[in-house]
């Protein structure tokens, strides 16, 4: 019996130490491997490896957190994060940098305070959002694969619309 324990310790020990590999490939799909390729990131087991993906993480997180994919460089330039924007108008202005351009078949999406609000084919990066609420806000960009799949999402940026304030008064 110990002999037995100790033939099957020996074989699955090795197994649960093995390191995997997980990437992002050009379309936008997740791969694990036991080789390593370019730019990818190491885990230490395949238990490890399926309890990142989204599948497992709770529905809030999955959606918030940031993940380059693809690209190089993929940001909210403004609104600036933590800014107020003073203005008599209910529209927002809002700047993306995207490096490399975008991949031909990907849909960009805008996302206020975690609504989809505007989806655009190509790789606009300047948009003017109309009737934004005067508020807190938090936005964010994603572009999405040709299954619908998110494969890139900025970093989530909060910031306050507000209305100028009367002359002779102290913000």
């Amino acid at each position: 019996m110990l002999r037995v324990l100790t033939v099957l310790f020996l074989t699955i020990a090795p197994c649960a130490s093995a390191q995997i590999f997980k990437w992002v490939d050009a379309e936008g799909r997740t791969q694990f491997s036991d080789r390593p390729q370019t730019s990818v990131e190491s885990t230490e087991s395949a238990a490890e490896s399926a309890a990142d993906t989204d599948e497992t993480a709770a529905p809030e997180e999955a959606d918030t957190k940031p993940l380059l994919g693809p690209y190089s460089k993929f940001s909210v330039l403004s609104p600036g994060s933590n800014k107020i924007l003073r203005q008599l108008q209910d529209n927002l202005d809002v700047n993306l940098l995207i490096a490399p351009p975008m991949i031909t078949g990907q849909q960009l999406e805008l996302v206020l305070d975690g609504v989809p609000v505007q989806t655009e084919k190509t790789a606009v990066t300047q948009f003017t959002l109309t009737g934004v609420a005067f508020g807190n806000h938090e936005i964010a960009a994603q572009i999405r694969n040709i299954l619908g799949m998110i494969v890139a999402r900025t970093p989530t940026v909060s910031f306050q619309l507000r209305k100028p304030l009367p002359p002779g008064v102290l913000p």
